[in-house]
């Protein structure tokens, strides 16, 4: 186990892999890591905290080969983290804010991609399947509730043996907001400043920009919008 740039407190619970395995965490300074539950068992595993990043009350569980977790964000508490897969990368972007939230990686060469200023409350990702990705924006907005889902979890095979339901990946682009309790499924694509709004069904892609989509399934009600965190005055 290598650790790099810092001390960890001892608020933080460790159970890493040690001897020639060649885990390693790197912290920088100003970076804190406080009451954490950190687990990683496996080789070449490599965790990176950086810009300040405040983390607390998370569990971060990785296991497996040659995986990468980024930590870049303002704050991440109360987040359970896992990645048990091989060659996957996890990464939260610059100033990104993430709250009582589950985020699990479960496919080898995958990738969960959380960009810059992007805010999350209580948002479950699941991704799994060979080479499947979650990849969400800049400036992204989330609501409550919200799952996210790039696989069925379970196969179907059609009457000759063939997988019928693979997994694709999902993309969110950048400073989209989603509502209270919404679903995102698999092979979706949701377009630059789109709004989906509570209780929607995405199943299809959104791909107009600056658009308002909502229902079950999500469809496209208006166009040409723009939103904002706070309202003005």
């Amino acid at each position: 186990m290598v650790f790099r740039n810092f001390k960890l407190n001892f608020t933080n619970k460790l159970d890493i892999q040690k001897n020639k395995n060649k885990n390693k965490i790197e912290i920088e300074n100003g970076v804190r890591v406080k009451y954490n539950s950190i687990k990683v068992k496996g080789m070449n595993n490599e965790i990176f905290i950086r810009n300040n990043a405040i983390v607390k009350n998370c569990m971060i569980e990785i296991k497996g080969i040659n995986n990468k977790l980024f930590i870049n964000s303002e704050k991440i508490s109360k987040v359970r983290i896992q990645i048990v897969s091989n060659d996957s990368v996890m990464s939260f972007g610059n100033k990104s804010n993430i709250k009582d939230s589950y985020i699990n990686l479960f496919s080898n060469k995958g990738e969960v991609s959380i960009g810059d200023n992007t805010t999350f409350t209580s948002v479950s990702i699941v991704s799994e399947e060979e080479k499947n990705k979650v990849l969400i924006g800049n400036d992204c907005m989330f609501s409550y509730g919200i799952n996210i889902r790039n696989t069925d979890s379970h196969p179907i095979y059609d009457s000759n043996g063939k997988l019928i339901n693979q997994g694709k990946e999902i993309i969110i682009k950048d400073k989209v907001w989603i509502g209270m309790g919404v679903t995102i499924l698999k092979g979706c694509v949701i377009e630059d400043g789109c709004i989906i709004g509570a209780q929607s069904l995405v199943n299809k892609s959104i791909d107009t920009k600056n658009s308002i989509a909502t229902g079950i399934p999500a469809k496209i009600i208006k166009e040409g919008i723009t939103w904002g965190r706070e309202f003005k005055n």
